[in-house]
């Protein structure tokens, strides 16, 4: 069976374990969970006779473990870069951090998701109000279009 590596990366506490609880479990978390998962698996079938096997990694991002970014990388086919789109940070740290880092470590022609998580707060007032009292605001949709465009994502 073809096996296929997927990574997710991006800063810490920007929603990738819970795209990844959710898909996996059919469970959305209602508050913050640190990173539970270090990687899972699923077959999916894709014709008749065909199977292959996806394998989902999950990375918790924090200073101190940048050395063992490299150790994730290795035989990586797929790359899904996440940001929240209530955290300018995290939406411009793509372009500051982990595109650079990527680019150390895997070839330019691998392919690459960019994912806006946290969606449940585009209609969500409170949030909307937090950020307006500190003169931010989410990140659109077109920002993403935008961006992807620029950096070569999907």
């Amino acid at each position: 069976m073809e096996k296929y590596k997927v990574i997710f990366i991006g800063d810490g506490a920007i929603g990738k374990t819970s795209l990844l609880l959710t898909y996996d479990l059919k469970y959305l978390p209602e508050e913050y969970i640190p990173t539970i998962y270090d990687n899972f698996s699923k077959n999916f079938k894709i014709e008749e006779n065909k199977e292959i096997e996806i394998v989902f990694w999950d990375t918790e991002r924090r200073d101190y473990d940048d050395r063992l970014f490299p150790l994730y990388y290795p035989e990586t086919d797929l790359i899904v870069i996440c940001f929240a789109i209530d955290d300018y940070y995290s939406f411009e740290n793509i372009e500051n951090f982990w595109i650079l880092e990527i680019g150390k470590y895997i070839p330019k022609y691998s392919k690459r998701i960019l994912v806006g998580t946290k969606m449940d707060l585009r209609n969500n007032e409170e949030r909307i109000n937090e950020l307006k009292e500190k003169n931010q605001k989410l990140i659109t949709k077109e920002e993403g279009i935008e961006f992807s465009k620029e950096n070569k994502s999907n």
